[in-house]
C-alpha cells in the first residue's frame, strides 16, 4: 500500500482503536495533521496549549480505559507537553505522545533550527516506558504496533514516537499491522492455593485496593471477591471508586498514617490490626499501611513491586 508516513500513522491508530487525538497543529507535523483531516474515524481535539493535550489524553485514558493519544510539535511543544506525560507516568496511565521533529538532516546538529532540542527523546526517557524515532514511512506501522503493545502489557505508562516532517509527507510502500494479541497474566495454581489457604486461616483479613483495579477493569471482580469472602475493602487514593462508597464492605480510603482527618487515622489503625492484607493493584507508594507482623498477599502486574514494601509477602 502506497502511503505517506502521516497516512500510515493514522491508519495504524485506527487499527488500534483510536477515536480521538488531542493536540496542536504545527509546521513540523503537517503531514500527520493532513492525514487526520482526511480520516473520518478519528476526531482531533485542538487544545490551546501542549500541556493541555497530554493532560487531556491522560484523563481520556483514565475515563475510557483506552490509551490516550497526544500530538505536539518538537522542542518547546515537547517540553510543554512533558508535565502531562510526567503525571501520566506517575499514575500509570497509558498515553501515546506523537512528537514532531526538525528535518532529518538537522537532528542533533545544534545549528539553531526552529524548535531544535538536543536529544529530544532523551528528555522524555525518565517519564516514558518506551521511545522510538521513526525516520521512514515504512517503519511507522511497526512503531505504532510496539507502542500499543507496550501500553497494554506490564505496567501501563506513557510511550513516545518521534517523527521528522519528511517522514510525515513522503510516500512509499507500507505494510500495515493488526494489533498485538495480549494475554492476561494468570498466577500459577500453586500460588493461588497458597494464597487461598492463608486467607482461610486468617482472623482479621483486609483487602487493600489500588488504582490497578480500575486500570484492569476489575471493579466487579473486586466486589465479588469481597462479598464471597466477607472481607472489608480499604482503597488507596487512586483506588477510590473501585468499590462503591455505600457498599457495606467499603471502609473508605487510607493512604497515610498521618492523615488530617481522624476517620483516616482510624482506618490506619484498622489496617495495622489486620493479620492478612490482600493488596490488589496497589503500589503502596507511600509505604505499607499494614502492620509489619501481618502477611501481605500482593496481586500486582509488576514483579518489581511484589516484595519491594514488605518481606513477609
Amino acid at each position: 500500500m502506497n502511503l505517506s508516513g502521516g497516512e500510515a500513522l493514522v491508519k495504524s491508530l485506527v487499527n488500534e482503536g483510536v477515536e480521538v487525538v488531542f493536540g496542536i497543529p504545527g509546521i513540523q507535523i503537517y503531514g500527520i495533521v493532513a492525514a487526520l483531516r482526511d480520516e473520518p474515524r478519528i476526531r482531533m481535539v485542538t487544545t490551546r496549549h501542549e500541556q493541555g493535550s497530554t493532560y487531556m489524553a491522560d484523563g481520556y485514558a483514565r475515563a475510557c480505559g483506552k490509551p490516550g493519544v497526544a500530538l505536539v510539535v518538537p522542542g518547546t511543544g515537547v517540553y510543554n507537553a512533558a508535565s502531562g506525560i510526567a503525571n501520566a507516568y506517575a499514575r500509570c496511565s497509558p498515553v501515546l505522545l506523537i512528537a514532531g521533529q526538525i528535518p532529518r538532516a538537522q537532528i542533533d546538529k545544534d545549528i539553531g533550527s526552529i524548535h531544535e532540542v538536543a536529544d529530544q527523546i532523551g528528555v522524555l526517557k525518565p517519564v516514558t516506558k518506551w521511545q522510538r524515532r521513526v525516520m521512514r514511512p515504512r517503519d511507522v506501522p511497526d512503531a505504532v504496533f510496539e507502542a500499543f503493545r507496550q501500553m497494554r502489557t506490564g505496567r501501563p505508562r506513557p510511550v513516545v514516537i518521534e517523527i521528522p516532517p519528511e517522514t510525515g509527507v513522503e510516500r512509499e510502500e507500507v505494510v500495515l499491522r493488526e494489533p498485538a494479541r495480549i494475554s492476561r497474566i494468570v498466577p500459577s495454581p500453586d500460588q493461588l492455593r497458597e494464597a487461598a489457604q492463608i486467607i482461610a486461616n486468617s482472623r482479621l483479613p483486609l483487602i487493600y485496593a489500588g488504582g490497578g483495579v480500575a486500570i484492569s477493569d476489575a471493579e466487579e471482580a473486586l466486589v465479588r471477591l469481597a462479598e464471597a469472602t466477607n472481607i472489608p475493602v480499604v482503597t488507596s487514593n487512586s483506588g477510590k471508586g473501585s468499590i462503591p462508597d455505600n457498599h457495606s464492605l467499603s471502609y473508605g480510603s487510607c493512604f497515610s498514617p498521618m492523615a488530617e482527618q481522624p476517620s483516616m487515622n482510624q482506618l490506619f489503625e484498622v489496617m495495622q490490626s489486620a493479620d492478612v492484607v490482600i493488596g490488589i493493584g496497589a503500589r503502596f507508594s507511600l509505604g505499607n499501611p499494614a502492620g509489619e507482623a501481618s502477611t501481605l498477599i500482593n496481586i500486582n502486574i509488576d514483579d518489581g513491586d511484589l516484595t519491594r514494601i514488605q518481606s513477609n509477602t
